[in-house]
């Protein structure tokens, strides 16, 4: 730890940091009204206009963090411990079949394969034994 860290890089430290850090600061006669009133209700909303999308939740894939549509399809996805790998890999061989590495688009690229793969399961469960067994298409 350096001269003026007073808490450890572990995740339940800097939880008691951060509550500690907010108890002083709301200690501050100057901080206690400072989500309060007309003029600072203004001042906030100012600030998220300026700052759109900075409450949006990120999610966590290991060491990355995804942002935007790529993270809420991830959290569709979610399956505890297999997902860093699988998602990886999906997401790098989507990204490599289309020649795109924006998160956005490979978000918009799996949401439509799942789609296309799951429409091609519903008509093969729903499609006559018979057919399934000659080869045919439905």
């Amino acid at each position: 730890m350096r001269k003026r860290q007073r808490y450890c890089s572990r995740p339940t430290c800097i939880k008691v940091s951060r509550g500690a850090a907010q108890k002083k600061w709301l200690r501050k006669a100057a901080n206690r009204d400072h989500f309060k009133g007309g003029e600072n209700q203004l001042r906030v909303q100012d600030w998220r206009t300026t700052n759109p999308g900075y409450w949006r939740k990120k999610a966590h894939l290991g060491r990355y963090i995804l942002r935007g549509k790529l993270a809420e399809t991830v959290r569709e996805f979610a399956l505890q411990d297999m997902i860093d790998t699988q998602f990886l890999l999906l997401a790098g061989l989507v990204s490599h079949l289309t020649g795109v590495a924006l998160q956005d688009e490979i978000a918009s690229e799996i949401r439509r394969l799942i789609l296309l793969g799951h429409g091609i399961l519903n008509e093969t469960a729903q499609a006559p034994a018979s057919s399934r067994e000659s080869g045919q298409r439905p």
